[in-house]
């Protein structure tokens, strides 16, 4: 890679890449696609590796390569900034709770702490990943190859699913779910149900992943029908299948805000949709379609039985016996203000501010609550200045991140994210580019410009052939 320094700029500042926006969006789309891939031991066909998964090779290699040779021309925003502190305040908290733990006398045992030490660190290295991809790549030209290799990943395990209900396909996705034993995995537990998650190993965890992979197909082919068409109708099938409630009940209204939203053909896309619909129905009644024990689990949430809280939370809430209410008992046990430490405890906590809080105690939450305001934030300053659809879906993803919080640590758990970070580093993170007094992305014929929010608007440079870039392909 070839560097210049622009005129008048000492050293260490305002150094801007000549190339390298290729090999950016190369990395971008193999750590994209490594998130789908196998655990190591079943990839390298060894039994060393254990519990490794290939988008942890993938995102500490990239990071072991390339951050200490880009860290000097990282110039993240603020709300970066502000992130990556929230973030480490958890890890450091928890981190010390690790160190020197605090004497537990409750129920719960420690669990693992290599598998806690991950989800707190993974989520870090990701966002100066991104940044250091930023340095030499366009934020429009990257955000769009990582929707693509997203959704093209979640068509094909929509497929596997959709399989899954003939053929017995765990012999193949096994080595996706886990390194152990495949009968103790979520997976395998949750498909006795009839919840088939393809390659991901807990449905909760694949309804998410689905539902970025709709919002993606928006900024993606807003303005082609029968692709956005297409695509929207294989993940909806294979979201339905993991009868996943952050997928049916956070993402799915998403996508039917973001359907009405788009003026252009409103009618057309509501027809295809209802008839993709209808067709979907009728062939299941039918029997065209293979039979799946998963529709009165489906079925069931249209029905839902006693307290509704209870019922749609899992028993998550909504009762004094609920899962979270025992572990929160057993923290104030522990350290109400510290938590249990980076291990964290061996019991059942699916919702982000219950790990926050069992990890990292009451500062973990606020680390956490905080976090989520200062993405919220960054969306809505950038919001006046960046395109339509870059807004939609920055903003469409917060709401499903905020909702999906509440049945699962979405921006900490295992695979999905990765994802979350990679999508939120450059649609939301991601500094607009100031251009004669308002922001535009630049095309892929021109250069990252390095202002932030704060610095006055920057002069257009006549020698830069700016491309509009604003509809994705």
């Amino acid at each position: 890679m070839r560097w210049t320094s622009r005129a008048g700029s000492g050293p260490g500042i305002a150094i801007q890449p000549v190339r390298g926006g290729r090999l950016a969006v190369a990395s971008a789309v193999l750590t994209t696609a490594a998130v789908f891939g196998p655990y190591a031991q079943a990839l390298l066909g060894t039994g060393q590796l254990p519990g490794i998964r290939t988008e942890q090779l993938a995102v500490y290699g990239t990071a072991i390569v390339v951050i200490p040779l880009f860290l000097p021309w990282i110039r993240p925003g603020r709300h970066t900034i502000g992130a990556a502190l929230a973030l480490s305040m958890t890890l450091v908290v928890a981190l010390v709770g690790g160190i020197w733990p605090p004497f537990n006398n409750t129920q719960w045992s420690p669990d693992n702490v290599s598998a806690g030490l991950d989800n707190l660190t993974l989520p870090i290295v990701v966002l100066l990943v991104v940044q250091i991809w930023l340095i030499s790549g366009d934020r429009h030209q990257l955000l769009v190859w990582v929707l693509r290799t997203l959704v093209v990943a979640m068509w094909i395990n929509a497929a596997l699913a959709l399989l899954s209900t003939a053929v017995d396909l765990r012999p193949l996705l096994s080595a996706f779910w886990t390194s152990g034993d495949v009968d103790t995995s979520t997976a395998a537990k949750a498909a006795t149900m009839g919840r088939l998650s393809g390659i991901v190993n807990q449905p909760a965890e694949a309804g998410m992943l689905y539902g970025i992979a709709v919002l993606g197909s928006f900024y993606l082919w807003k303005d082609r029908h029968l692709r956005l068409g297409a695509s929207l109708v294989a993940l909806t099938v294979g979201g339905a299948f993991t009868v996943s409630k952050i997928f049916l009940l956070a993402a799915l209204p998403l996508a039917a805000w973001q359907l009405i939203r788009l003026s252009h053909g409103r009618a057309k896309r509501l027809t295809a949709a209802g008839s993709a619909v209808v067709l979907a129905v009728l062939a299941a009644q039918t029997g065209l379609l293979p039979e799946w024990k998963g529709l009165p689990v489906l079925q069931s949430l249209v029905h839902p039985q006693g307290d509704l809280v209870t019922f749609y939370s899992a028993n998550r809430f909504g009762s004094s016996d609920s899962t979270l209410n025992s572990v929160a008992d057993a923290v104030l046990h522990i350290s109400p203000w510290f938590g249990a430490g980076v291990g964290g405890l061996r019991a059942p906590y699916d919702n982000a501010w219950i790990e926050a809080f069992v990890l990292a105690g009451l500062l973990g939450v606020a680390s956490y609550s905080g976090l989520l305001l200062v993405l919220a934030h960054a969306w809505w300053r950038r919001r006046p200045v960046v395109p339509r659809e870059l807004s939609a879906l920055g903003g469409s993803l917060l709401i499903l991140v905020a909702a999906g919080s509440l049945g699962l640590p979405v921006l900490t758990a295992n695979r999905v994210a990765t994802v979350v970070w990679l999508v939120i580093g450059l649609a939301i993170l991601a500094e607009p580019t100031v251009t004669a007094g308002r922001s535009r992305p630049v095309g892929e014929n021109g250069t990252a410009d390095d202002s932030t929010e704060g610095d006055p608007p920057a002069a257009p440079d006549p020698a830069v052939t700016r491309q509009s870039a604003l509809s994705p392909v």
